[in-house]
Parts: structure tokens; C-alpha cells; sequence
């Protein structure tokens, strides 16, 4: 195939239109992130932009198609901008793009129909989609990717390296003049056969973000409780056994704090279920506050939560556990509208112990204790003897 610009032209738009049809899938598939339909009518304005160049090339005379095809091209890179705005959870500059793209669309009624000038056609289109994909990159940097940072990062390369091209293209042309898109030289080469790489690893970047974004959500689902955003059971007992593990290996203790909310059944009466969720949103993100960013925090099942500390003694457990009955007990839940207390047992495994099943039944115990000898206390698993001890907090 001789890769002329025109057969290069024909390339970005078959390709173009290639990856609106995935996007649009994926629109579909996904459609509860924001952008994504807007990215994939942005790739059909490429698609159309770049059709638009190749049927020039057949009608030179038609300057309509050399206007529109301008605008398509611009338009498309706009709504890239705008899509991964929206995708990263940043809100698009409106008004900005709408000026932007009317200044454009004047400027291009000038340069095509009153005083047809190439080159200025060429810095207009260039400097304008060089703008886009910064204002792109900038969310992607700054925007909320956690999740998919790596496949963020990669599409703002690909970005980054477009503009790049682009600049070279308008500095090229100031010293080797180029009359039409279609000239057969070096710059028009180089500069369709990037825009071709750097389309194709723009849009698979975007594609990589949306699939890392997917797989970060579903592992999300499946080890995250979703009322309390803690760990669920099953993820708690996944990182049990790594502790259990590490513990052994390197001969270290790691502790456990059980806790359960006092009379929460009186909670829900009282102030219905939807109080009750409330009162378990809170004290999540109140155990979350004074944890340690290696400690793990679970919902165990219905309003008891297991806390799992590396590298933890019993005592320092025991303090631990007292701060937070303490943070529990002089901060209410639904902004002091909903008092309520809670209890806790605590124990510490070591290699004599034979399984963490048997710990988590000793601190299930020391919880137990905790709750017939008054409640909002703390009690610890006494070691020595594997009973359960009061504190005299």
C-alpha cells in the first residue's frame, strides 16, 4: 500500500469510526460514567473530519468541504477534552468550550471563504487542538482517577505527544512551505502517520481507563461492604490469613478488636432503619478517623465490625480500643441527634496460637463479656488463661 497522505487521511477515518463503535459499547456496557458517549461522538467527528480530507483531495474546489472538515476536526478534540472532564470527575468549562469553538468557526469562515491561507488555517487548527488535549491532560492529572491512574496517565502521554507533533508540524512548515494537506513531502507524512499512532493510543488509552475503571468497581463490590464502605467478611478473612502468614514467618504479633453497637435493635426502633444506617455510616468513618492507614476495618456482620492492627501488642490494642469507645461515646451519629454507645473485646495472636478461627472465637468471647458486664467497655482476651478480662477503664 503506498501511504500517501490521502491513503493515511482514509486510515485515521476507518480507524476513528472503528473505535466509536467500541465506544459506543462500551456507552452501553457503562453507562454510569459520565462521558463516555460524548468521547465516542467524538471519535465519529474525527472519523467524518478526516473523510472529509480524503474526498478533497477528489473535489479540491469545494471549499465547503475543506470548512467543515476543519470543524470536525476541532470539534472532535473539544469533545475529548470535554468527555475525559467528565469522565475523571471534573466539571467542563461550557461556556470556554462554546466560545472556543465559535472563535474557531469564525476564524475558519475567514481562512477558507474571504482569505484562503493555508498555513494560518493549519496554526489555527493545530493551536486549537493543542489547547484541547492540555486542558485533557490537566483533568487527567488532576482529576479523580484513582483506580485507574496507570491507563490516565498513558492517555495523557498519548496527548501530550499529538500536541507535540502538532507544534512541530507549524514550525516545520514556517521553514519548508507546504501548500496543501496533500502534498507528498516529509511533514505531511510524518504529521498524518503520528496523528494515526497517537489517535489509536489516545482512544486505547481512554478504552483502558474505562476497563480499569469497571474491574476497580467490581473488586470494589466484591470486597467492599456498601453501606459502611469497610471490608466485607470475605475480604477481612482473605487479609487474616496473609497476617497469619507474615506473623509466622517473621515470628510477630498482630491484634484484633471485635466491636459491636450496644442495643442497636432500640436504635432502629426509635429512630426507624434509616437511623440505623446512619448510626453505622458514622461509627465507620469514626474507626476509619483513628486507625492507622495499614490497619484494616471490616463490618463482621450486621452492627459488629472487626479491626484487624499489625504489628500490634495487647496493650497497645487496649488502648486503641478505649480511644475509640471514647470517640463513639462523646460523638453521636446524624450530627449529635442520635447518641449511642458501644463494646469491645480484644486479643492478640502469637504462634502458639492454633488457628486464627480459635482467636476470632476468644475475642468473640471477650465481646460477649464486655456486653454482660454493662456494655460501652472495653474487655481483653487474657492470654495466659484464654479468658476474657475487664478493664478498669
Amino acid at each position: 500500500m503506498n501511504l500517501d497522505p490521502a491513503t493515511m487521511s482514509l486510515m485515521v477515518s476507518v480507524a476513528s469510526m472503528l473505535h466509536s463503535t467500541i465506544l459506543i459499547f462500551f456507552f452501553l456496557l457503562a453507562n454510569q460514567y459520565r462521558g463516555i458517549g460524548i468521547y465516542a461522538a467524538g471519535t465519529i467527528f474525527s472519523s467524518l473530519g478526516f473523510l472529509c480530507f480524503l474526498l478533497r483531495s477528489l473535489q479540491p474546489e469545494f471549499l465547503f468541504l475543506r470548512f467543515v472538515g476543519n470543524l470536525f476536526t476541532v470539534f472532535a478534540r473539544i469533545f475529548y477534552a470535554v468527555a475525559i472532564g467528565k469522565f475523571v470527575g471534573k466539571k467542563p468549562p461550557y461556556f470556554f468550550w462554546i466560545f472556543a469553538g465559535t472563535v474557531f468557526a469564525i476564524s475558519q469562515v475567514y481562512l477558507v471563504y474571504i482569505n484562503s491561507n493555508y498555513f494560518w488555517r493549519n496554526c489555527s487548527i493545530c493551536f486549537s487542538v493543542a489547547i484541547a488535549y492540555c486542558v485533557a491532560i490537566y483533568n487527567l492529572i488532576k482529576g479523580q482517577t484513582a483506580g485507574f491512574s496507570t491507563s490516565a496517565y498513558f492517555t495523557a502521554i498519548a496527548l501530550g505527544g499529538e500536541s507535540a507533533i502538532l507544534m512541530f508540524r507549524i514550525v516545520a512548515m514556517i521553514f519548508f512551505p507546504v501548500n496543501a494537506l496533500f502534498e507528498s513531502n516529509v511533514i505531511n507524512t510524518a504529521t498524518l502517520g503520528s496523528t494515526f499512532a497517537f489517535d489509536y493510543l489516545r482512544n486505547a488509552g481512554f478504552m483502558m481507563m474505562i476497563g480499569q475503571r469497571l474491574y476497580q468497581d467490581l473488586n470494589n463490590l466484591a470486597n467492599n461492604d456498601f453501606l459502611t464502605n469497610t471490608l466485607n467478611r470475605r475480604a477481612m478473612q482473605k487479609y487474616l490469613k496473609q497476617e497469619v502468614s507474615k506473623c509466622s514467618r517473621h515470628h510477630r504479633e498482630f491484634s484484633l478488636i471485635l466491636l459491636d453497637i450496644d442495643r442497636f435493635k432500640l436504635i432502629n426502633d426509635t429512630y426507624g432503619h434509616e437511623g440505623g444506617d446512619l448510626v453505622l455510616k458514622h461509627i465507620s468513618d469514626l474507626i476509619a478517623d483513628n486507625l492507622r492507614s495499614y490497619d484494616f476495618l471490616s463490618r463482621w456482620g450486621g452492627e459488629e465490625f472487626l479491626i484487624l492492627l499489625p504489628e500490634t501488642s495487647l496493650n497497645e490494642a487496649v488502648d486503641v480500643a478505649e480511644r475509640l469507645r471514647i470517640a463513639v461515646e462523646n460523638q453521636p451519629a446524624a450530627n449529635g441527634s442520635i447518641p449511642y454507645t458501644i463494646s469491645l473485646g480484644v486479643g492478640t495472636w502469637e504462634r502458639k496460637n492454633k488457628s486464627i478461627e480459635e482467636l476470632i472465637i476468644a475475642v468473640d468471647e471477650a465481646l460477649y463479656q464486655a456486653k454482660k458486664q454493662g456494655r460501652n467497655r472495653v474487655v481483653a482476651l487474657n492470654e495466659t488463661s484464654s479468658s476474657a478480662d475487664e478493664l478498669p477503664f
